[in-house]
């Protein structure tokens, strides 16, 4: 007899997970579960969940590592949780009498569906974990190019010292589908761009910069950054390159650069991944040294004396 899977999605947001409290059958209305559904014939978990969490909830998700152990409903059927992250859409209770965020201190008085009870340790140790590495939506445009900024200041500072002026000019640039955010409690605390063959993370034009740095400046900044934000990599198609690791001042020291690093990493299809970073920033060095990245080769720097490095060390990390 065959095993009917049925799949539950753990979103999580920063320290906060959603529940959905189911309105059928009587016997379970009123109770909160994980929303999700049934697998179908020839369908993974990951499809099925992404599908359910789409109609449920009118979301797209991105699903990542399992959450808990099965859990067995009958004889023939097993629930299984996975966490997953919010990529797009907007929530809205299409299949459940209501949604709520909870925390880790919520998680054991709540009435629960008794099946998803066996999970509340799991997911008390999840919410606890720190902030969620996910892809970047557009509500993200504003908060990426405000973290990049902060994090590059001192390299910005020489185009403009006027820095909402510079995180005005770079918003518009960001291409967000090329971005992951570390998000703590809805907050970007950090970003970071994966990029290939196909295009780059940012779209410089003169305009922008012109309207909030005045038109000579506008125009240096452009003719500065456009060729080295927009050059074509000329990687191979399994080739991703990391750029634009930047983490907020008050989240520094805490790991999200590494959470960063390794949640592209988790959720990419790149079977390699390559990234730059100078010869004088030993602690990005360590940090991607850590993760499993190793030099292949060296770049000297024009006029290095005055940018305050001399070589680009870029840095490789193969599944």
């Amino acid at each position: 007899m065959s095993n009917q899977i049925v799949v539950a999605g753990a979103l999580i947001s920063g320290s906060l997970l959603l529940v959905a409290q189911r309105a059928r059958p009587p016997e379970l209305a009123g109770l909160w579960e994980l929303p999700g559904g049934k697998v179908a014939a020839g369908e993974s978990d990951a499809a099925a969940l992404a599908r359910e969490l789409h109609e449920e909830l009118g979301v797209e998700v991105t699903v990542g590592p399992r959450i808990g152990a099965d859990v067995a409903l009958n004889e023939t059927t097993t629930l299984r949780a996975y966490r997953v992250t919010q990529t797009g859409g907007a929530l809205h209770p299409n299949d459940h009498r209501a949604l709520r965020w909870i925390g880790a201190d919520e998680l054991d008085g709540l009435a629960w569906v008794p099946a998803d009870r066996a999970w509340v340790d799991e997911l008390a140790l999840a919410l606890q974990t720190g902030p969620t590495v996910r892809r970047a939506v557009e509500a993200d445009r504003a908060g990426i190019a405000a973290v990049i900024v902060e994090a590059y200041r001192r390299e910005f500072s020489t185009l403009s010292r006027n820095m909402d002026n510079v995180t005005a000019a770079l918003t518009p640039a960001v291409e967000v589908e090329r971005f992951f955010v570390a998000d703590r409690r809805g907050d970007v605390i950090g970003a970071i761009a994966c990029t290939d063959h196909t295009g780059r993370a940012m779209r410089i034009r003169a305009a922008d910069w012109g309207g909030h740095l005045g038109f000579v400046r506008g125009a240096l900044a452009a003719r500065i950054l456009a060729p080295q934000w927009m050059s074509q990599l000329e990687y191979p198609g399994a080739t991703g390159y990391i750029e634009f690791v930047a983490v907020a001042e008050g989240a520094r020291r805490q790991g999200i650069a590494t959470r960063l690093v390794e949640g592209v990493i988790a959720q990419t299809r790149y079977t390699d991944f390559e990234l730059e970073v100078t010869d004088v920033n030993m602690p990005a060095r360590e940090c991607y040294r850590k993760i499993g990245f190793v030099d292949v080769r060296r770049k000297k720097e024009k006029f290095g004396r005055i940018k305050g490095f001399r070589e680009r060390i870029y840095m490789r990390y193969t599944r």
